[in-house]
């Protein structure tokens, strides 16, 4: 039959749970949280800026560079610089624009991946990750994250036990008197990489491994000590795995103290660890940042040798991102 799907991808050739979910949020007039874009206008400069860009020249309505348009990436870099600890980011060289976020790992996908190769993904995931591991022809991998019930601290412990002694009747194992134990929050940072898991899953045929600060679903955003952990092993086990950050909700973040009793403000980048700005790739995106996620534009920012691979496979697929939306 003329029909007939690629056996390599079939099972995935169906409509996502988007196509269910969103339309039944709209028909029950029900407040959407499973999908990731606003329901008000962008910033009056970036309307502005595109009305302004329409009666541009006339090379802002045709191709631009495939890398991205030189002074939209220029202001990305010199963003970055601090925010990556680099010291200098050239434009043309450590930033990448593409069709969205998406796009962006699509193509670190087709860039980097043999058939065969691996891909690391922490569970649980963003639905785009796995399909497009698997329509690069790379076998995904799965490790979990485990959420770590807090403990009562010691003062609550004692506490409990004076008051336990002052009422001797509260010292029973009721479901009533554990009921009235001292909780700890339950937050998000208790989401937990099962290392051991993660140790037994990569090896030499990790070409990537994917993470997500801030999380979705989870909303976890990882330490500094949890990247240096992760960093460690990766580097240990994996001589030629990239990290691929997704960190699309990094201006979505609230300063919260941790279980370590730190600040998790500004958002910790795994490209900040030693020895990971060569083997990883920021991935951000102005649609998330900017509430036009209609606009899909995303980029990736990293070391030059990872960057180039990017630019050259986005010449076989969209070639570049809409000029007039760079401008």
């Amino acid at each position: 039959m003329t029909s007939q799907p690629s056996r390599r991808i079939a099972s995935l050739l169906r409509p996502t749970v988007w196509a269910e979910f969103t339309p039944m949020a709209q028909r029950f007039q029900a407040v959407n949280l499973g999908q990731g874009f606003p329901d008000w206008k962008p910033p009056p400069f970036l309307t502005e800026s595109a009305h302004t860009a329409l009666e541009g020249p006339w090379q802002v309505h045709q191709y631009g560079p495939s890398g991205g348009w030189p002074k939209l990436c220029e202001g990305v870099a010199k963003k970055y610089e601090p925010i990556l600890k680099q010291a200098s980011l050239d434009p043309r060289e450590n930033v990448f624009v593409s069709v969205g976020s998406s796009q962006v790992l699509f193509t670190c996908f087709q860039a980097l991946c043999n058939p065969g190769d691996e891909v690391v993904v922490f569970e649980p995931f963003f639905d785009i990750y796995l399909p497009q591991a698997m329509m690069s022809g790379a076998v995904p991998r799965y490790v979990p994250m485990r959420f770590r019930s807090p403990s009562p601290t010691e003062e609550e412990e004692e506490k409990e036990k004076e008051r336990k002694e002052e009422d001797p009747a509260r010292s029973g194992n009721s479901s009533k008197d554990q009921s009235r134990a001292p909780q700890a929050p339950l937050t998000s940072s208790l989401w937990k990489i099962d290392m051991e898991a993660l140790e037994e899953t990569l090896s030499e045929r990790t070409r990537i491994v994917l993470l997500n600060s801030p999380n979705n679903p989870t909303g976890k955003v990882f330490t500094h000590a949890e990247l240096e952990e992760l960093a460690e092993v990766v580097k240990r086990k994996a001589p030629r795995a990239v990290v691929l950050s997704d960190e699309v909700y990094e201006h979505m973040i609230f300063p919260s103290e941790t279980q370590e009793g730190h600040l998790i403000s500004p958002l910790p980048r795994i490209a900040n660890v030693a020895g990971m700005w060569e083997r990883s790739l920021t991935i951000s995106s102005f649609g998330k940042t900017f509430s036009s996620t209609g606009w899909k534009m995303g980029f990736a920012v990293g070391h030059a040798d990872l960057v180039r691979l990017l630019v050259h496979a986005q010449q076989y697929m969209p070639f570049c991102v809409p000029t007039i939306l760079q401008v």
